[in-house]
């Protein structure tokens, strides 16, 4: 047997702060040696190279945090008694910054206030959070938004008893927040105050669901005098329908989102003449009134002979990519109604004219390194909630059976749609006293933001991107 010790050290390629042994990585004999590793006090260490044994191997593990570093980590032989330290004594690897994201809570405002929900997250350099705070368990509720840098103490939106959109002010243009207090939907305007949004039809109820960026429009849905559901718009306060005759009668519609250039996605019972039909829909520009071409249908993947017409097959669209290299994205599900199996999808179409380029493509439900989340198979069920820069989409998947929904995120179609679990801790840094439940919305810098549960407790959170 043969002893041997070493020495490591942190070299700082930027930002000039040494790399630390127990903070920034951490070092250790690889568990697949049969040898002894000890670290004395300091960076000195040794390990025990056994009889006839030629190689030890010392492992570098970075730490998980949120710094901004690039470190070089060296490990070097020491001379001893009864061996000779050869020309190669020297062994380095690099700590590169990671992870992309890092997830901050936000609070649920002071004492007696139970909970915060998190919906949409605008465009801004410094981002806010548009949601909801909850007092004494639900008795009370308030639309509010988060700004960074702290993430505390909301800013309460008068009117609004949820916000469920929030537009990105530029140009002199103020901060608008939509939702919806009681049966009406509403907005805020900063320095302005809140106002009603009027129903299709009485009585309602209404709901304002999102708002374009630049804030030149609101959509939601509105219900009729039937109490049918429509997707709407507003024009002013005025409601306007957004469905015309591509709904069917006595069903239901909703508008989800809306871009900058008018563009609306949502989903509503489609009539094709034949049978009733749960679908997506993308609009034109400018609030295009909807025909047939706007129709997002389910992916050629369920095996049947023309999916676009199948009424056990349905389709929903909740999330607008930003246009992209000459293309846009909007991103949801499909779902087998009968079994009750659905699939995150996206439909990808060119922002010059809005056309529908293809059916609906499966978004990756594997992690990037090829193999599946759980249970063996690519294929795994999940939904796609929203979509910002590139096509980024947040959503969750469903590893295996009566297994709870994972949240996650994928990389956008743009560059091949890679699922990042929020577990996966060299992409995403989670507090560990967070648990992600879901995304609700991503901005067009590539920051999102959803709803947690903290010691129990509901919280709402957004992440930055780096």
């Amino acid at each position: 047997y043969m002893a041997v010790e070493f020495n490591s050290s942190g070299v700082l390629v930027t930002n000039n702060r040494t790399a630390v042994r127990n903070i920034d990585y951490v070092l250790n004999n690889s568990t697949n040696h049969q040898a002894a590793a000890s670290y004395l006090s300091g960076t000195n260490g040794s390990v025990t190279f056994g009889a006839g044994q030629s190689e030890i191997h010392v492992r570098v593990t970075p730490g998980s945090d949120f710094s901004t570093e690039g470190e070089v980590v060296a490990v070097k032989l020491e001379s001893g008694t009864g061996y000779t330290v050869g020309l190669k004594r020297f062994a380095t690897v690099y700590i590169w910054d990671g992870p992309e994201w890092r997830v901050y809570t936000l609070s649920a405002t002071g004492t007696g206030f139970t909970s915060s929900k998190a919906n949409a997250i605008n465009g801004e350099t410094n981002p806010r959070v548009a949601g909801q705070t909850a007092y004494n368990s639900g008795s009370s509720v308030y639309g509010v938004y988060w700004t960074t840098p702290s993430w505390t103490a909301p800013t309460t939106v008068s009117g609004l008893a949820e916000a469920l959109g929030i537009s990105t002010p530029s140009g002199g243009t103020p901060l608008t927040v939509v939702g919806y207090s009681g049966t009406s939907a509403r907005k805020w305007v900063s320095g302005t105050g809140w106002s009603t949004l009027n129903h299709l039809e009485s009585p309602g109820p209404s709901k304002a669901t999102a708002i374009s960026p630049n804030a030149s429009y609101i959509v939601g849905y509105s219900r009729n005098e039937h109490g049918m559901q429509n997707a709407v718009w507003w024009d002013g306060t005025t409601a306007m329908l957004l469905t015309g005759n591509l709904q069917a009668e006595e069903g239901i519609s909703t508008a989800a989102a809306v871009s900058d250039a008018g563009v609306v996605v949502g989903d509503l019972d489609y009539y094709d003449g034949a049978n009733v039909l749960a679908r997506g829909f993308a609009s034109g520009q400018n609030l295009d009134s909807l025909d047939s071409a706007d129709v997002l249908n389910p992916s050629s993947n369920w095996g049947v002979s023309n999916p676009a017409t199948d009424p056990q097959l349905g389709a929903t669209a909740q999330g607008l990519g930003l246009p992209y290299y000459g293309r846009s994205y909007v991103c949801g599900w499909e779902v087998d109604v009968v079994q009750d199996k659905a699939f995150p999808v996206y439909w990808v179409r060119r922002a010059s004219d809005n056309a529908l380029h293809g059916a609906a493509q499966r978004f990756r439900t594997w992690v990037s390194d090829g193999g599946p989340v759980s249970g063996g198979a690519e294929n795994l069920e999940g939904v796609a909630t929203c979509m910002g820069q590139g096509g980024i989409a947040g959503g969750y998947v469903i590893a295996s059976t009566n297994a709870p929904p994972a949240a996650c995120l994928w990389d956008g179609p743009a560059w091949g749609s890679q699922l990042i679990l929020m577990s996966d801790s060299h992409r995403v840094f989670v507090p560990s006293s967070v648990s992600i439940v879901d995304v609700k919305g991503v901005n067009s810098q590539g920051g999102f933001t959803g709803n947690a549960v903290v010691s129990g407790n509901v919280r709402a959170y957004t992440a930055l991107r780096r």
